[in-house]
């Protein structure tokens, strides 16, 4: 924001308003679906999209902006940003069930003790398992692993392939982001946001 204002340009400040409004918006969505476990994908990924992706895509947009690339590099750039955040979060949802707690810096499972169900579980509830149903919910109306323990969580993800459905997700979004970067000539910063697309699927923190 302070070099968008040094730069003294009405678009800039207009898109970051767009990115604050967006993700107040996403906020207010999360906030309305918390504790709840009725939450679908597409609800989540708008959420996704809302708090973190369109973030993502806003600092795109102003660099293309301040770099004077042309209309169609601008859009692309946007884009590519745009996914890399739907990247970026899908990764950080499954590292809340994959990652340990000192790679993390807060215990594993945060996301559902907190009333906050991710692709992991939305996926696992999909498949229409009643006892996998009311063990979620168990964890949800206690707010925390008191009936349900935290390493029976886990298990079914593993077990169930939802982390390996929500991975593919996410690696959709980094070849989608990568895609976007064909208008693009060959240079070191375009290899630099190809390996960064890359990275973001395969981080382990």
């Amino acid at each position: 924001m302070t070099l968008a204002l040094t730069a003294d340009d009405l678009r800039l400040i207009k898109i970051l308003c767009d990115i604050t409004l967006k993700m107040i918006e996403g906020e207010l969505m999360q906030a309305s679906l918390n504790g709840s476990i009725d939450v679908s994908e597409s609800e989540h990924l708008e959420i996704i999209r809302r708090k973190t992706a369109t973030l993502f895509s806003g600092c795109g947009r102003v660099a293309a902006e301040m770099a004077l690339v042309g209309p169609d590099k601008a859009r692309a750039l946007e884009s590519y940003a745009l996914n890399l955040g739907m990247a970026y979060q899908l990764v950080d949802d499954l590292l809340d069930y994959t990652a340990t707690e000192s790679e993390l810096g807060k215990p594993v499972a945060s996301d559902l003790k907190e009333g906050r169900l991710t692709l992991p579980l939305i996926y696992l509830i999909e498949k229409g398992h009643p006892e996998h149903r009311r063990m979620i919910s168990s964890v949800l109306n206690d707010g925390g692993f008191a009936s349900v323990r935290r390493e029976e969580i886990l298990d079914l993800v593993r077990r169930h392939g939802t982390l390996e459905r929500t991975r593919r997700l996410a690696a959709s979004y980094s070849q989608e982001a990568i895609r976007f970067l064909d208008v693009f000539d060959d240079s070191p910063s375009r290899r630099a946001l190809i390996e960064a697309a890359k990275f973001i699927t395969s981080r382990d923190r």
